[in-house]
């Protein structure tokens, strides 16, 4: 485990306490809930949290990562209510990188915004806000258990004392499966018992609306003459649907719940909705009425009965013995459910324990989720190969007999570096148990039974794709044989993803390169068209798709540093911020030139590195600069240079990436802080004169606009 670092905090009573980073993440996104605003951001502060998202940003070793995401989910929602209270102190582009390397491993934060891509309508409003949130979480049953209540981890037991303290009568408890999927509210037309919005849980009362994912969906039971229903869905996949999805997509996914997202986050997402099953989960009426769950059952299954038990209980023991058999009773079914499920929900429905708690920003206090703990099965090591990347390392994977982990079924797994290969000492035929990491990734746990009769498992001596010679490197082996066929292959790849060309998945270029349609990145540009029709499997809708995109690529703006960052140069923010000092001609005259001036956050090690990428990417980058993006390269040299001309804009109260990134194409220049110089103010209410950044704007003379007035101004400009 990772060594918790402490920070000595002295209380009132004089006493001092040692309390984790880990600790005051979790406190400021308390009393950042709580409107502590001050006391929030003096937390973080204390906490050195800048420091520990740089840390988290730049870790490259898998288990460290799944021990820090806990405190940056606890971050990323605390940065979120200061930043839209005026209270930010972090960079947009340490919260923006902090937030993508986040979702990579758990897929929705749950305050930050998670659907940005596709085609749907962002900050869509609930018409139902009591429907829309998420759960407390609790990890264990019984008080006893918890040896983790210091870091505020919750238990079962805990939280039903708490309801039974407000409980007038004995305690009525509802038990009923945690989906695992993607939540939204759907407000039902009462006529038709068609859904008229489906809109995903989102941030302060606004989502994303999904509603063409839900057009194949009837209600028909809940039509009626009096009131439309708002209902609470858990939109998921089952077993049967995620094979058939798989198959006709030609893909596979970490998990179902990874499945469903694809569909949400595609653009042409509505074409395999068939696939996707709203569960229901609460339902109330256009007059506040909620629904009992023996009627929602009735009136808006489709295919998926909602399984739940609810009882009475005034003694104690015999109730906690209830929610315990019924936690038991599921997880022995889990496997042959045939969707999935991370928990149990345990729901509070005497009325007075409700109207005590009540309901604490987006969630309600009577109710708490049993979470799993990951699933953790034993097999057997079957088989070992070592993958190069474009960069020349090599990652070691183990196979091993197939397991069913969630719902899906997994045979391999990375152990990410030779120095962890090294310390397992693997051979065929041991027993390893493989654990299911916040259902994301099948991860090997480190302790091995050495009872396998195969031989030790070598590493190669030299690159298993071309026999090249391998160089150790810290914790790793790298192919040093600039010509090793699937480092080529690997950069094609990469360059294409970097760029964003779609229609050109991996398995097509794989087959292109086999083929020699395609050699390296400057054969991208080149490809001869008419052979790729002879090739099965490529007919004229398909090569003219791949046409289109490379068209496209050839003619829009790109950035230097995008370009450079496709490249494998370096990172696309260090070849920003050199190049902003440098032309991209400069630096490829004289690639050391940039030693030359300190440039400010560009470390040695990272000018170094990307002085190596520039030599290795040299040939690249001639050609494409000088035969392909002749016209539409933007420099950002120049742009640093003319930065006078631009039109100054402050965001605040949201974030917004993509409409960033439009109007800085358009001439804008977006800040984060400070009006020298701000001709306009967007703000998501721009009448909100409580918000100290609007007032202070009106008062200086500068108008403060709606994204959407700015968004039109933009993209008509």
């Amino acid at each position: 485990m990772t060594q918790i670092r402490k920070v000595t905090v002295r209380r009132l009573s004089g006493e001092n306490t040692e309390v984790s980073k880990e600790d005051l993440f979790e406190k400021s996104l308390k009393l950042a809930k709580k409107g502590k605003l001050k006391e929030a951001k003096k937390t973080l502060k204390k906490a050195s949290v800048q420091n520990y998202m740089e840390r988290f940003v730049s870790e490259s070793k898998e288990k460290k990562i799944d021990e820090m995401l806990d405190s940056v989910e606890n971050i990323i929602k605390a940065m979120k209510v200061l930043y839209e209270n005026g209270k930010e102190f972090i960079s947009d582009k340490l919260y923006d990188i902090t937030l993508d390397k986040f979702k990579a491993y758990r897929e929705e934060p749950v305050e930050a915004k998670l659907f940005i891509v596709g085609r749907r309508t962002k900050d869509a409003e609930h018409k139902y806000p009591l429907l829309r949130g998420t759960l407390d979480k609790a990890k264990y049953i019984y008080t006893r258990d918890n040896d983790e209540k210091k870091n505020n981890v919750k238990d079962v037991e805990s939280f039903l004392r708490k309801c039974g303290a407000y409980a007038k009568s004995p305690l009525r408890v509802r038990l009923s499966l945690k989906y695992d999927g993607v939540s939204l509210t759907e407000d039902i037309d009462r006529t038709t018992g068609k859904v008229l919005s489906g809109i995903s849980r989102g941030d302060d009362g606004e989502g994303t609306d999904l509603t063409h994912l839900l057009q194949h969906i009837t209600y028909k039971n809940a039509i009626n003459e009096n009131f439309n229903y708002g209902l609470k869905t858990e939109l998921i996949m089952t077993q049967a649907n995620y094979e058939a999805y798989s198959k006709e997509r030609g893909k596979t996914y970490a998990n179902l719940r990874s499945a469903v997202v694809s569909i949400i986050s595609a653009s042409k997402g509505a074409k395999y909705a068939k696939y996707l099953t709203p569960v229901p989960l609460y339902a109330v009426t256009d007059t506040g009425e909620e629904v009992p769950y023996s009627i929602i059952n009735k009136l808006f299954a489709t295919n998926m009965n909602l399984r739940f038990k609810e009882f009475e209980e005034s003694n104690f023991t015999r109730l906690l013995a209830q929610v315990h058999n019924f936690i038991a009773e599921v997880r022995d079914d889990r496997a042959g459910l045939g969707f999935a499920i991370d928990g149990v929900v345990v729901d509070v429905l005497n009325p007075e324990v409700r109207e005590a708690l009540g309901r604490t920003g987006a969630i309600n206090q009577y109710q708490t989720a049993y979470k799993f703990p990951p699933d953790s099965v034993e097999t057997t090591v079957e088989h070992f190969e070592v993958t190069v990347g474009r960069t020349g390392l090599l990652t070691p994977i183990i196979f091993y007999a197939p397991i069913t982990l969630n719902g899906t079924v997994h045979n391999h797994s990375t152990l990410s570096s030779y120095e962890r290969f090294e310390k397992m000492n693997l051979h065929l035929g041991d027993t390893i148990r493989v654990s299911y990491n916040h259902d994301v990734m099948p991860y090997v746990e480190p302790t091995v039974r050495h009872n396998g009769q195969g031989p030790a498992i070598g590493y190669p001596d030299d690159c298993p794709s071309c026999g090249g010679m391998l160089v150790r490197e810290g914790a790793n082996y790298f192919c040093k044989n600039k010509d090793c066929t699937v480092k080529h292959l690997n950069k094609i790849i990469y360059f294409v993803k970097a760029l964003g060309i779609k229609d050109f998945a991996d398995g097509t270029i794989v087959r292109l390169y086999d083929e020699g349609i395609l050699t390296d990145v400057p054969s991208i540009f080149n490809m001869n068209y008419s052979a790729m029709l002879q090739l099965d499997g490529f007919g004229e809708t398909k090569v003219n798709k791949i046409k289109s995109e490379i068209g496209r690529v050839m003619v829009e703006p790109l950035n230097d540093y995008d370009l450079c960052n496709a490249l494998g140069v370096s990172g696309a923010k260090t070849c920003q911020q050199i190049l902003q000092w440098f032309t991209l001609q400069d630096v490829m005259r004289n690639p050391y030139s940039v030693c030359t001036i300190n440039t400010a956050g560009v470390k040695d090690a990272k000018l170094n590195k990307f002085i190596d990428g520039l030599t290795d990417a040299m040939k690249d980058l001639q050609y494409l600069t000088q035969e392909v993006f002749t016209g539409n390269l933007v420099h950002s040299k120049n742009n640093v240079e003319d930065e006078s001309s631009k039109i100054k804009v402050l965001f605040t109260g949201f974030r917004d990436s993509e409409l960033k990134k439009l109007s800085e194409s358009k001439g804008y220049k977006v800040v984060d802080s400070g009006f020298k110089g701000v001709q306009y103010v967007v703000a998501s209410n721009p009448h909100d004169t409580s918000k100290k950044k609007i007032a202070k704007a009106l008062d200086k003379g500068i108008e403060v606009i709606s994204r959407a007035e700015f968004e039109e101004k933009v993209r008509t400009s």
